[in-house]
C-alpha cells in the first residue's frame, strides 16, 4: 500500500534563494542571529526590513540535512525508515505573509518553487510540493 505524508514541511535555507532571477536578487532574505534568554541563538530571516523566526518549532529527531533538504538522499532515507513513500511538502517561511509588497513575495515564491523543483528532480518523484504564491 502506498503511504503518503500529506503534511510534511521543509526549512528553507540560503540555497532556497539561489534560484532568484537577476533583478529579484535584491529581495533575497538574509539570516540574522540573536541570543535568546537561555543563551541559545535564534535565527531569523530578514525580509523587507522585518524579522521572521526561521526555525523554532521543528522536530529535532530528523537530521538537519533532511529538514532543510540540503541532502535529498538523507530525506529519502528517513522516509524509508518511517515507511513513507511520498511526501507533500509545505514551506515554513510562507506560513504567514512576509511583506505587503507583491514584487518581493513573487520573487521569493518563484525562487522557492524553482528550488523545490530541483529537489523533486533528485527524489525519483517521491518529494512533491505545494506550489506557492501568495500574490
Amino acid at each position: 500500500m502506498l503511504r503518503i505524508d500529506a503534511d510534511a514541511h521543509v526549512l528553507e535555507t540560503e540555497e532556497t534563494w539561489e534560484f532568484m532571477d537577476g533583478a529579484d536578487r535584491k529581495f533575497r532574505p538574509d539570516i540574522v542571529g540573536s541570543l535568546n534568554g537561555s543563551g541559545e541563538i535564534d535565527e531569523y530571516w530578514l525580509v523587507d526590513g522585518t524579522l521572521r523566526l526561521k526555525s523554532r518549532n521543528v522536530g529535532k529527531d530528523t537530521p538537519l540535512e533532511s529538514r532543510e533538504l540540503r541532502d535529498v538522499a538523507v530525506r529519502l532515507k528517513h522516509m524509508d525508515e518511517i515507511k513513507v513513500d511520498i511526501q507533500v511538502i509545505f514551506p515554513t517561511i510562507f506560513i504567514i505573509p512576509l511583506t505587503p509588497r507583491p514584487e518581493i513575495e513573487l520573487a521569493l515564491c518563484r525562487s522557492y518553487n524553482r528550488w523545490m523543483g530541483e529537489c523533486w528532480k533528485q527524489s525519483d518523484n517521491r518529494l512533491r510540493w505545494v506550489g506557492w504564491c501568495r500574490c
